[in-house]
């Protein structure tokens, strides 16, 4: 026998796959069948038990005192199996350089494992807090690997790699963009996804090796952020389901904060994302998964569950900003033909290029301009110009609140809206100039369209259609004049702000006057990159009350607004509100939330070319480092 020699880690990663590859290799079954015809009932079970033995450790002295002495003379035998199996032990004593007998492979794997693997013991950490002042993270989940795909003739080993190589590539150009704060990647380990990973000792790539100092499972970012690995199934179809129950209190272990938790970031193949509320003052928490680096295609087991998971798959990451306690995140996905990815109008290649990214639209939070928030509408245009998108859809860009039903019974409301803005002529007066004032500081080349379908745009539809005006004697001049349009199929919100003649005239006449804002047709979809831009979220299916599921269900892939809580549903994604909310300014909150708490949020969807999206928040008007 030639004499022994250590092995690199590299042999030591193909041996100990290869092998594997010979305890799962249906050839064993064979031989196990010719050697022993008289008990065939036996032989799964003991193969199985090998398999189980070695897969929890590598040390042959445990395995002769568990294991059936039969599925110990079947594992020494492994080397005298004719092909394929045969192929399979050759190659193992190729890489080694000398003959081997079972127990030799044994001791090579007890003895290297823990200098080579990233194992699951080895990557769980204490909980840390991260000292970064002031940066960027790039955070993503990552899952076994490792695995065999076949042994040429030659002994040549093909890998079956799960770990996305492009992306990897990509997320170190962003890593190394120069003229920005420090950057650092994050990986959480997560559940494989198939019995043939799960049956494997818990490994990673290799190529993501160079991460491991960067794996945890338990990080607090700052007081407002903590990440965690919750061992959830990754088939799961909604991974944020109960995390509300999950509480990380602000401040430290030992003077935390009684009145404010921590938002909360979970490992997951999914991207998810909702916002919770914690109070009548306090910004909502946010929920969310983020994503992974491992390559969904085929992983999945081709059954129902299975199947599902894997549409429901996100290869991708979340990229946190922080800036002591404030904190900012934002989803990116990684294209399947290249593995780049866009982040804030730039996209990151594999090949170390960094290029500006077409921006396709912007649905920002529902406007309800009048009752917005300065404050918020100032960032949203510093978006829009920033971003410079082909075009913006607004949702729920008025409100007509002087008409609404939401207030027609709450004397009280009523009374404090005529003294803040009046009757609907005045409201009228107001929307043309907030939106005359929204054209002129926004980019010139984009399209501003206005979603129709919106729920408040409705109330003066619904307003008209249940004849209120008739006993609604300050607003019943402007409605009776609005009327024949109305019931002529026109628009009438549409014929407030556009016309700039005679109602009546523009109602004979069949057509609206002329503006600088794109009034989209309620009956048609508009579809970019196939995620429809022309549904508010408000109505359901056969007009029923509308949901996250329901948008899911009819579209696919959408940008809506209406619940005011931004959130990531599959692939729906939910704007946040222009809303005054007690929590970002000292302005008051809207008349008909009186008391209420929410979850509502300043956030707004960005998309690229090819469907990449970013729902990007702002806290007291900040929204980027």
């Amino acid at each position: 026998m030639a004499k022994k020699q250590k092995l690199t880690s590299e042999q030591v990663i193909l041996v100990k796959n290869l092998y594997i590859k010979c305890l799962t290799w249906p050839a064993i079954l064979a031989e196990y069948n010719r050697k022993y015809p008289h008990k065939p009932g036996t032989k799964r079970v003991a193969v199985e038990n090998l398999r189980n033995a070695f897969r929890n450790r590598y040390d042959p002295s445990i395995l002769e005192k568990r294991l059936p002495k039969k599925a110990i003379i079947l594992g020494k035998t492994l080397q005298r199996i004719k092909k394929p199996a045969a192929e399979v032990w050759a190659a193992i004593e190729k890489i080694v350089g000398h003959p081997l007998d079972y127990h030799a492979v044994g001791r090579i794997l007890r003895d290297s494992e823990e200098e080579v693997y990233i194992s699951q013991g080895q990557i769980i950490v204490e909980p840390r807090k991260v000292n970064l002042n002031k940066g960027s993270f790039f955070i993503s989940a990552t899952i076994p690997s490792t695995e065999v795909e076949t042994v040429r003739s030659d002994g040549t080993v093909v890998w079956k790699v799960n770990t996305n190589r492009p992306a990897l590539r990509a997320m170190e150009t962003w890593l190394g963009e120069r003229g920005k704060p420090k950057r650092s990647p994050i990986f959480f380990p997560m559940r494989a996804h198939v019995g043939a990973l799960v049956k494997q000792p818990h490994t990673y790539d290799a190529v993501i090796r160079k991460y491991r100092d960067v794996f945890a499972t338990d990080v607090t970012l700052n007081n407002n952020l903590h990440l965690f690995d919750s061992q959830i199934n990754p088939q799961q179809i909604q991974p944020l389901t109960g995390m509300n129950h999950i509480d990380y209190w602000a401040g430290s272990d030992v003077d935390p904060d009684p009145n404010k938790r921590m938002s909360l970031m979970i490992a997951s193949p999914k991207q998810a994302l909702l916002t919770v509320a914690q109070g009548k003052e306090l910004h909502p928490r946010i929920m969310c998964s983020m994503g992974t680096m491992s390559v969904g295609s085929g992983l999945y087991r081709k059954e129902r569950i299975g199947r599902i998971a894997e549409a429901l798959h996100n290869d991708g990451a979340m990229i946190v900003d922080v800036d002591g306690d404030w904190f900012s995140t934002r989803p990116v996905q990684f294209s399947p033909k290249d593995g780049s990815f866009v982040d804030m109008k730039k996209r990151y290649h594999a090949d170390g290029r960094i290029t500006d990214e077409r921006v396709r639209g912007i649905t920002p939070g529902d406007i309800h301009l009048i009752e917005h928030s300065p404050l918020a509408l100032d960032t949203t245009i510093d978006q829009i110009n920033y971003f410079e998108p082909d075009d913006v859809f607004l949702q729920d860009l008025l409100t007509w609140i002087t008409i609404s039903h939401h207030v027609s019974k709450d004397s009280l409301a009523r009374r404090m809206i005529r003294k803040q803005i009046g009757f609907l002529p005045d409201e009228v007066e107001l929307a043309k100039s907030y939106m005359k004032m929204f054209r002129e500081r926004t980019n010139k080349k984009t399209r501003l369209n206005v979603v129709s379908d919106s729920n408040h745009l409705g109330h003066l539809d619904k307003y008209l259609k249940e004849y209120r005006f008739i006993k609604d004697h300050a607003n019943e001049d402007l409605a009776f004049d609005l009327y024949p349009a109305f019931s002529r199929g026109l628009n009438p919100t549409r014929m407030l702000i556009d016309s700039d003649k005679d109602l009546l005239a523009c109602a004979i006449g069949g057509k609206y006057g002329k503006n600088d804002y794109n009034w989209l047709d309620k009956n048609k979809d508009v579809w970019i990159d196939r995620i429809q831009q022309n549904s508010h979220g408000h109505l359901g299916l056969q007009g029923a009350r509308g949901s996250k599921n329901a948008t899911y269900t009819s579209y696919g892939r959408a940008n809506t607004g209406h619940t005011h809580n931004p959130f990531i549903f599959n692939g729906v994604y939910g704007a946040g509100t222009h809303h005054a909310i007690g929590h970002d300014e000292d302005v008051a909150s809207p008349a008909f939330t009186d008391g209420q708490v929410r979850s509502w949020a300043h956030a707004n969807i960005v998309q690229y070319t090819g469907g990449m999206r970013q729902l990007i928040f702002s806290v007291k008007g900040r929204w980027k480092l």
